[in-house]
């Protein structure tokens, strides 16, 4: 069994019951029950799918647009639940048409974990963190929220 966390990520990787196969999960949400390979091999894997998703976003796959792929605070989620950069929007086909669900957060008071308010928070139920009060947001996501607000002004102007 191999637990370790890589750049925010929090990896496990346990023996599978199917033969040459190890059972892989990253932010606590399973990946496979029956990766092909060793323990080490998987978590190469995982190195490689992080370090490519960090360079180029999640591009057209939904399942890269999950949160468990990324470090918390270091992006918001649109209304269908996908990730997307502080201030943009997510390009996954599913998302591209259905923009009215697409919209970046503009609120820089939202929560670092979900788009409410400080406010209005109370207690919150989210697929990353699960029931969690109002936390701050961090530097990265009220910098895109702002650059998110000017733009929209900007369009109605």
């Amino acid at each position: 069994m191999i637990r370790t966390t890589y750049k925010g990520r929090d990896i496990k990787i346990l023996k599978s019951t199917t033969s040459n196969c190890v059972k892989t999960f990253v932010g606590g949400h399973v990946i496979s029950h029956a990766w092909q390979g060793d323990e080490i091999q998987a978590l190469d894997w995982f190195r490689r799918e992080i370090d490519r998703i960090d360079a180029k976003g999640p591009g057209s796959n939904p399942q890269e647009t999950l949160p468990h792929w990324y470090a918390p605070g270091t992006f918001d989620l649109n209304g269908r639940g996908h990730v997307i950069a502080p201030g943009g929007a997510c390009t996954c086909n599913t998302c591209l048409a259905s923009p009215e669900k697409n919209v970046p957060c503009t609120d820089t008071t939202a929560c670092q974990h979900c788009p409410i308010p400080q406010a209005t928070h109370a207690r919150q139920f989210t697929e990353l963190v699960g029931w969690h009060p109002w936390v701050a947001p961090t530097p990265e996501q009220i910098k895109g929220r702002m650059q998110a607000r000017r733009a929209a002004r900007q369009e109605t102007s």
